[in-house]
């Protein structure tokens, strides 16, 4: 009994400290003390105390400094990755995918060498605005598992989290269909058949094959990644040295010492538009939150994630361009018109490409399988819709949802079954973009809450009100002082939602309006359902509101405020004069102007 009581005492007392003090570690010091944790209540972070969720946490501990490539991949243990394991291969393998190797040629045919050049820029700077928000964001919170639906929910809401996490779990799942189909394409090709229902097969089985492993365990997946992304940069080589061949067996290659590539400068569409080419190839780039996805399983978030997820993007950048540029300048425009395979055909090593074509394919799926399934684990989890809740069932110590999976699993058959790449990318876009420019929206949301959290002088000077005591969980942090952060641009962010909405009705306004009604019936649907759901950090600020007073700033008009009075009885025989109540008491300085009149 005495025990209990000292170990009790001990996490009292240890409670009592300030988790926002430099290398504070409650988790350790209970240990030591004999007190017990729970890690999944703690809301005191300090600014830049972002952690993993509260298993990790404990795991880290068990796994120590040993690499995953020396863990025991067949006992059941934990394992945490870092930025170059964790996030860049995971991002890398998504964003350089069946798109590129297959319709890099047809986007150059319709749009022309300068349009493909733009369309890459600005495909890349789309995302790009996305990724600083998400760093942004990374930097002012405190990151759990549950990817883009933990930035989304802890930032404007679960409400609206919710609804985005599944509208983007559907569009992850679509594109997961439609890099699968791609190498379902290519297999058929390779067996001598043309047959529609032969590709649907071998994608099919290529799913399954890769739920298996997804349910083998995350180790398994990270070194499977790692050989996948070898063989994919060895492919881009064969391909690059292959265009300086003097091969010209190949229908349409000329090689680059000639002037195909004046011919191919202009655009030339063919039943398409600047935005619709744009709409195939966007799905492309679609991957570069993969690393957000794998939250829960990295050691720090808050820096993995950023290095790996920029380091990512810019590698994928210059891959983008080497095929756009290279095929430009070597193959005639009605051969890449027609010839969807043509980089296969002038690689050096065809063997070599084709296994870099397949591997773009599988690997692509294979991360929209790893982090989409977990992305809808944790939704379920905290039970933000009714009837959820067994999809948040995990196996194992890294809690493989199995239920989810299979979900994921059925909505990728089911659009695989539907329809071709064409097709498919225009539906897989809607959903991105709108994820998208709700992360953009978030940043922004999270920086106007910091600037009205830190109005006051009591909140400068580090005292909080009795208000504000009420509202520990929703402080939000200052920026951090890495090489990144100066890049996280709130205005820069709200520019990215204006242009990701704009750019979703340029695409296909119908499948816009069917995306946003969507997810207004979600957003309706959680509201009815489940309107207990927490709010998010962004919850003090206002967007119309702050928009109203905006306008009425920049053309010169005062927006009204309004004062809380205290009025007092005036009576003749009382003399009453008015006066601040607490103008100059500091014990009060916190506390808005009443006045007495």
């Amino acid at each position: 009994m005495e025990q209990n009581s000292r170990g009790r005492r001990n996490e009292l007392d240890i409670d009592s400290f300030r988790s926002d003090e430099p290398g504070f570690d409650r988790a350790r010091m209970r240990r030591q003390s004999g007190g017990f944790v729970d890690l999944g209540n703690e809301s005191q972070y300090g600014t830049g105390g972002h952690q993993a969720s509260s298993a990790n946490e404990i795991f880290a501990d068990i796994q120590g400094d040993v690499p995953w490539w020396k863990s025991n991949f067949f006992i059941s243990q934990p394992v945490l990755f870092g930025t170059w394991d964790g996030v860049f291969t995971s991002c890398l393998i998504n964003i350089f995918g069946v798109i590129v190797f297959l319709r890099s040629g047809w986007i150059v045919a319709q749009a022309g060498l300068v349009n493909a050049i733009l369309i890459v820029f600005f495909t890349v700077f789309v995302a790009l605005i996305s990724v600083l928000s998400a760093v942004g964001i990374c930097e002012r919170c405190r990151i759990e598992s549950g990817g883009v639906y933990f930035l989304l929910a802890h930032t404007l809401g679960s409400r609206l989290g919710g609804s985005l996490g599944i509208v983007y779990c559907f569009g992850q799942a679509v594109g997961c269909a439609l890099n699968v189909f791609g190498f379902g394409e290519s297999m058929a090709k390779l067996f001598g058949t043309e047959e529609t229902w032969a590709a649907r097969g071998f994608a099919i089985a290529a799913v399954l094959l890769l739920g298996t492993i997804n349910i083998a365990g995350v180790k398994w997946v990270i070194k499977l990644q790692f050989v996948l992304l070898l063989i994919i940069l060895m492919a881009a080589v064969d391909f690059f040295v292959g265009s300086f061949s003097t091969n010209t067996d190949v229908p349409g290659f000329n090689g680059w010492f000639n002037s195909t590539i004046s011919y191919n400068m202009w655009p030339e569409y063919k039943g398409y538009t600047w935005f619709k080419v744009f709409g195939v190839f966007f799905p492309t780039i679609t991957g570069i939150l993969a690393g957000i996805n794998m939250s829960g399983d990295l050691k720090n978030p808050s820096m993995n994630i950023p290095n790996g997820s920029l380091a990512a993007i810019g590698t994928g950048t210059l891959l983008y361009l080497m095929f756009v540029i290279t095929l430009a300048a070597t193959v005639s425009r009605d051969v890449l018109l027609t010839n969807f395979s043509i980089a296969t055909d002038i690689s050096a090593i065809t063997v070599l490409l084709l296994a870099g074509l397949y591997v773009s394919s599988m690997s692509s799926c294979l991360g929209a399988m790893y982090g989409t399934p977990r992305v809808l684990q944790s939704i379920a989890n905290e039970r933000v819709i009714p009837g959820l809740e067994t999809l948040g069932h995990g196996r194992g110590p890294n809690k493989v949802p199995l239920y989810s999976m299979v979900v994921v699993a059925i909505v990728t058959i089911t659009f695989i079954i539907i329809g071709d790449i064409n097709k498919l990318a225009p539906i897989v876009t809607m959903p991105f973009l709108i994820t998208y420019a709700s992360i953009d929206y978030s940043y922004f949301a999270l920086a106007q809450t910091f600037d009205l959290q830190h109005r006051h002088p009591a909140m400068a000077n580090g005292r909080l009100s009795s208000g504000d005591m009420r509202r520990p969980s929703v402080s939000v942090h200052s920026k951090n002082k890495n090489w990144y952060s100066h890049l996280c641009n709130r205005w820069l962010s709200l520019l990215g939602v204006a242009i990701k909405l704009l750019l979703m009705f340029l695409v296909h306004w119908a499948y816009a309006l069917g995306c946003l009604s969507i997810l207004w019936l979600l957003w309706l649907y959680i509201g009815a359902a489940n309107p207990a759901v927490k709010p998010g950090r962004a919850s003090e600020f206002r967007f119309f509101q702050w928009l109203r007073i905006s306008f009425l700033q920049a053309i010169g008009k005062r927006p009204l405020e309004y004062e809380q009075l205290v009025v007092t009885p005036v009576h003749s025989d009382i003399r009453v004069e008015q006066e601040r109540l607490n103008d100059d008491n500091e014990d009060f300085a916190s506390r808005r102007r009443y006045h007495q009149d």
